[in-house]
């Protein structure tokens, strides 16, 4: 056997080897969409609790402005329909739902509904995220609330949320907005103010 037959062999043999790893590769990520599309679709089927959904209440929680030191329990039910956005400021994907939140605010600034913010990180951090991204609603720090979390189901930011004013949770958007949950929202946001001044 000669050098260009021998090397030969070593390139197949090299090159059946990667083959085999990239198709291992490929299965791997196969099985990890899978069990994605598992925790998206039904988090209960994976292990994990469910996420926020409509028919939950949000009308418990502790709060700080971010510009304050001092804690405000919100107990009650809110004055009317409020659109709210929770967020962290580390998150990524929450950083880019803020152009698409302060388009809904410009928006619907001027409806009957609130548009609030909640932030899962402390009110200094908080404060400094909102000067950064220009945030022009009202945002919260739910940081203080340990609790927060649990009482809400929260399991992942960005989460945009509708709530009744009685508290009842209506509708839930979890993750980055796509072109089609802006115009959902616009929708279901224009029903509500109509129904309101019913």
């Amino acid at each position: 056997m000669n050098w260009a037959q021998q090397n030969s062999r070593w390139i197949n043999i090299v090159g059946l080897v990667l083959i085999v790893l990239l198709s291992s590769e490929v299965l791997l990520l196969i099985h990890e969409n899978s069990e994605l599309h598992d925790l998206l679709t039904n988090p209960s089927a994976v292990g994990f609790s469910r996420m926020i959904q409509p028919g939950d209440t949000l009308t418990s929680f502790a709060f700080q402005i971010p510009t304050s030191d001092s804690v405000t329990l919100h107990n009650e039910s809110w004055n009317r329909s409020v659109l709210i956005f929770i967020f962290s400021t580390t998150c990524p994907f929450c950083e880019t739902n803020v152009p698409k939140w302060k388009m809904l605010f410009g928006v619907l600034q001027l409806t009957d509904l609130d548009i609030l913010g909640l932030c899962i990180d402390p009110p200094a951090v908080t404060s400094s995220y909102m000067q950064e991204q220009d945030i022009p609603f009202t945002v919260l720090s739910t940081f203080i609330d340990a609790n927060f979390r649990e009482r809400t189901h929260l399991r992942g930011v960005p989460v945009t949320l509708l709530v009744h004013s009685n508290g009842i949770v209506e509708r839930v958007w979890p993750g980055v907005l796509s072109e089609n949950d802006l115009e959902e929202i616009l929708t279901v946001l224009r029903d509500t103010v109509a129904q309101g001044a019913d």
